[in-house]
């Protein structure tokens, strides 16, 4: 949203980029599930994306929760066809971990996939399926976490967290 403002002076960009994020999550949704003969995931993301919510609120704005969801449908397609090569975990991982990087709402199904995938992975696998996964979340994903933890002490300023001795800030 902001790259559309610096560069045009207006926010026209907005709605187009919006139309990429939804194209990603019906795309996602249809490869989910072999959508040639069963097309219930592409049905299931339409549902979601047409809901009035959605619809009536979030069209042409820049909030990213649409782009997060696209991110998580693109990430577990990805895996789910990966037949667990390297690559497209890789893959997969980066965009889960871009995903945890615009919305932290999306961390319950990125946290269900990655305790899942190495558990439903070859036994050979198992354990390369899952630093594969995390290691490519982290360097996608991880970037404001960190900087939230340098700048303000806390990988989540706006939550105060007390774990027995651990005790991080939470700035007003």
């Amino acid at each position: 949203s902001s790259i559309g403002v610096a560069a045009f002076g207006s926010d026209w960009l907005t709605p187009l980029l919006n139309l990429g994020w939804l194209a990603l999550a019906l795309l996602g949704g249809w490869t989910m599930v072999d959508g040639r003969r069963r097309p219930f995931g592409l049905l299931a993301v339409a549902t979601v994306v047409g809901t009035p919510l959605l619809l009536a609120w979030q069209p042409g704005s820049a909030r990213n929760d649409l782009a997060a969801a696209a991110l998580v449908l693109a990430a577990l397609s990805i895996a789910r066809r990966s037949e667990w090569q390297i690559g497209p975990l890789a893959l997969a991982g980066a965009a889960a971990g871009l995903a945890l990087g615009a919305k932290l709402s999306v961390l319950a199904p990125v946290a269900v996939a990655t305790v899942g995938l190495p558990l439903i992975a070859p036994r050979g696998r198992r354990l390369r399926t899952l630093v594969t996964w995390c290691v490519s979340m982290g360097a996608t994903g991880g970037f404001w976490y960190i900087r939230n933890w340098v700048r303000a002490g806390n990988p989540l300023p706006w939550y105060r967290v007390q774990l027995g001795p651990i005790h991080l800030p939470s700035p007003p």
